[in-house]
């Protein structure tokens, strides 16, 4: 913010030391309005980020310029060093020197955990012509920023039933199974909000479409309900489509909800059984295992009940008593809207991921709230990680704090995935006692996803991950 108003600054960053190329980019941050949750009161904050060749620069107007480098695996390590400018036609207004130090570390992204955010089709304000290609730049920037995971596609649907059959068109997930191979996503797929089978149940439960499927068929529901995911089976791994984990509640909170989901539940767990690589139950709430209540009044009964039906529950609030639980019953444990910041995608992630936490889900890719005093819209905030231009995309500031995250917790997967086959081979020398050590304190330290509470500095610890990182490659 300058002390007098400046006008229009050409921006510009070049390299004046660099061992190899670095593709680098400026970015100004765009302000936009928004809000925290339970509140109905907006405020002016940085959003997005665009990219800058010119800025204008007014003495009431704070701005925020960000450069961000793209480090190629084939480039050199060492000291590089640049300088951003900002000038006028009258002369120089700021020179800020650049320096950056490139480790000799290749970041290994092949990890187990599986990280991303809730929501990904384009929303239907965007032209037809354009979906297509803005799903194909919204999964290509998912990668780039470090994510392995998707939720969201295209339904299934029923057409109807021919000689006790199901009828079922195939073609809109098959498009979709493909450009998500195209971009690397080969793992399982978010099923929550999409994809979903129309008119074979209404939403978590039975409800008029199951009746109205057994009338068709001629079938109990139980064996329809079999015999359409059969034919999914069938289809989809000839077609190559990825395991759906398909919802079966959302933070259900009243009784009468759970026990029509539980019944649900106890049908599609046959359905998952039968077809493993297919489909896997999963459900999003909370739930703890401090108690035991025998009450159906109590939701805890019936969120216990979920966790015993469900192959994966995506849970919220979690403890050591749900771990303790899932160890015992064989149960996979996923957890969702743990928080928005590098330490949450980063250090915290790595310690949940340590402590048995096997994927996460953050609200939410690309939705925005429109009117505030929406009994809903009042208490959910603004989350959008990217925004949609007439021409690009644009990722929001938080969303690089997220990508951040990633490469941190992508550093302590290398240095742990080092210092196993370290061990494996039997050279137990002091690198991988320190790389151990190392990471033993990050997991025992970040299960506050609220923060570190002091006990780790994000950028020291980076410094760290890869100092130890290069110390397990140089003693191999």
């Amino acid at each position: 913010r300058p002390a007098a108003p400046l006008g229009t600054c050409r921006v510009n960053f070049e390299w004046t030391k660099a061992p190899s190329a670095l593709p680098a980019e400026t970015l100004r941050v765009w302000y936009n309005t928004s809000r925290d949750f339970n509140t109905i009161a907006y405020r002016t904050m940085p959003h997005t980020l665009r990219p800058c060749t010119e800025i204008d620069l007014d003495r009431t107007v704070a701005r925020e310029l960000v450069i961000r480098v793209r480090i190629p695996v084939e480039a050199l390590p060492g000291a590089y060093t640049g300088q951003l400018t900002l000038q006028t036609g009258r002369g120089m207004v700021l020179r800020v020197p650049v320096r950056l130090t490139v480790a000799p570390v290749t970041v290994d992204r092949q990890t187990g955990f599986r990280m991303g955010f809730f929501g990904l089709l384009p929303p239907s304000s965007i032209p037809e012509a354009m979906q297509e290609e803005t799903l194909d730049r919204t999964l290509a920037l998912l990668r780039d920023y470090g994510m392995n995971l998707v939720c969201g596609g295209p339904d299934l649907h029923l057409r109807g039933w021919k000689a006790g059959e199901p009828v079922i068109d195939f073609k809109e997930m098959d498009r979709f199974a493909a450009l998500l191979r195209r971009h690397g996503f080969t793992g399982p797929l978010n099923g929550y909000g999409g994809p979903r089978f129309e008119g074979l149940h209404d939403g978590y439960q039975k409800g008029e479409s199951g009746v109205r499927v057994e009338r068709e068929s001629g079938l109990p529901y139980a064996e329809a309900l079999m015999r359409a995911w059969k034919a999914v089976d069938a289809h989809g791994r000839t077609a190559g489509w990825p395991t759906i984990w398909y919802a079966m509640c959302d933070e259900t909170r009243v009784r009468d909800a759970a026990e029509r989901e539980l019944k649900f539940m106890k049908l599609m767990a046959k359905v998952s059984a039968a077809f493993p690589q297919t489909v896997r139950t999963s459900g999003s709430y909370s739930v703890g295992f401090g108690k035991r209540p025998s009450d159906p009044e109590d939701m805890l009964y019936w969120h216990q009940r979920f966790f015993e039906a469900l192959d994966i529950s995506d849970l919220n609030e979690h403890d050591a008593t749900v771990m303790a639980e899932a160890n015992r019953m064989g149960k996979q444990v996923h957890i969702y809207n743990q928080g928005t910041s590098r330490y949450s995608f980063g250090l915290y992630q790595w310690g949940e991921f340590r402590r048995g936490i096997r994927a996460r889900t953050q609200w939410h890719l690309n939705v925005l709230h429109g009117y505030q005093f929406f009994d809903l819209d009042g208490r959910e905030p603004d989350t959008a990680m990217l925004c949609y231009g007439r021409r690009n995309l644009y990722p929001t500031i938080q969303f690089e704090r997220c990508r951040e995250g990633a490469q941190d917790f992508h550093l302590c997967h290398t240095l742990w995935t080092l210092s196993e086959q370290a061990r494996k081979q039997g050279r137990q020398h002091r690198a991988v006692e320190a790389a151990e050590q190392l990471l033993a304190h990050i997991a025992a330290v970040s299960h506050d996803r609220g923060g570190p509470a002091g006990k780790l500095d994000l950028d020291q610890t980076k410094a760290s991950l890869l100092a130890a990182i290069e110390s397990i490659t140089q003693a191999h």
